[in-house]
């Protein structure tokens, strides 16, 4: 009952574009309804991004990725849902940052983001200064320019770029803004020692597979090495 009287409430400042096509045949309006139905395309997730104001995930997206200058040399693909490593240098896609942006928000990696975030307790401004403090800790462990490289940085890598967030963010998604500052600037001091290159033996302890010309060890995305990822970092 209370989502029905939200979405009254919604509907009564909404407005829906209506497009009318006149004088077509029987044979066209068929023809049009097929087209419709199996030629139509799901708009692309950077002009959801983009546009989409109702959506706090995006939102908050938007603006760190126009906002925070390292991140914009890092690098963000737009157009790819994933990166194919090691020929693409951009630290992450779109798609995988707002993931990231929804960990912020929630304080786990779900599938179905967007299904998750409308209960978070902090405002969009507030979550903007987290990922921004953040993204700085980050770019402060290893440069900008080079952590998109994976035969440089292991920070590359998805499944370890998510794991760091994770470790950041573990038991905090309730926790006021200030409590948050300084776990996340406390946690993210610790990594600074870690050697991040793939030559660190660390690696093949996770698990993985060769992949490539030359081989380079790729981490495994599933959610027990994720998790044993985490462990490692509280360790460091």
């Amino acid at each position: 009952m209370k989502l029905a009287y939200e979405l009254d409430s919604l509907m009564k400042d909404s407005s829906i574009a209506i497009q009318v096509f006149e004088g077509l045949t029987r044979a066209e309006e068929s023809q049009l309804y097929l087209d419709l139905n199996l030629k139509g395309k799901k708009v692309a997730l950077s002009k959801r991004i983009s546009f989409d104001s109702r959506n706090n995930l995006n939102v908050i997206t938007n603006q760190v990725l126009h906002t925070h200058q390292s991140l914009k040399t890092a690098g963000v693909e737009l157009e790819k849902r994933s990166i194919n490593r090691p020929a693409n240098k951009n630290l992450l896609s779109l798609s995988q940052l707002r993931q990231i942006i929804g960990i912020f928000m929630t304080g786990k990696a779900h599938v179905n983001i967007e299904e998750k975030v409308s209960q978070s307790p902090l405002s969009n401004s507030e979550y903007i200064t987290l990922i921004h403090l953040y993204l700085n800790e980050l770019f402060d462990i290893y440069p900008a320019g080079q952590m998109g490289d994976y035969t440089k940085c292991m920070l590359a890598s998805y499944p370890l770029f998510i794991a760091v967030a994770l470790y950041v963010n573990d038991k905090m998604e309730n926790q006021p803004i200030e409590q948050r500052q300084q776990l996340i600037a406390a946690r993210m001091s610790k990594l600074k020692e870690v050697d991040w290159s793939p030559d660190n033996p660390i690696w093949k302890e996770f698990k993985g597979t060769y992949k490539g010309q030359p081989p380079l060890f790729h981490l495994s995305k599933d959610k027990n090495n994720i998790e044993e990822l985490v462990r490692w970092l509280y360790s460091c």
